[in-house]
């Protein structure tokens, strides 16, 4: 009878210890211009202007999350031209 309630405090005091790592640590994440390292530049053409974001492994941009903004005019115009985004699973 003892050997099992031994045996059971020590499952009990191993779970528990294995259980406080995983709570006690918390996620290690990237700055934000690490993550999503961000370029733009000029076309060839000089009329447009191509933006880039080269994005770390484990992170994700999505698409309907991105705005453009000009700031210049309020009148002034401009079209967005987005390639199709990729499903990552």
């Amino acid at each position: 009878m003892m050997k099992r309630i031994l045996l059971f405090l020590f499952f009990i005091f191993t779970a528990l210890s294995t259980q406080a790592g995983l709570f006690g640590k918390k996620p290690a994440f990237l700055p934000v211009d690490e993550a999503f390292q961000f370029s733009a530049a000029k076309s060839e053409n000089q009329e447009n202007v191509i933006v880039n974001w080269s994005i770390a492994e484990g992170y994700y941009l999505y698409q309907e999350k991105i705005s453009v903004k000009l700031n210049q005019e309020e009148n002034a115009s401009f079209d967005v031209a987005q390639p199709r985004g990729s499903l990552i699973i």
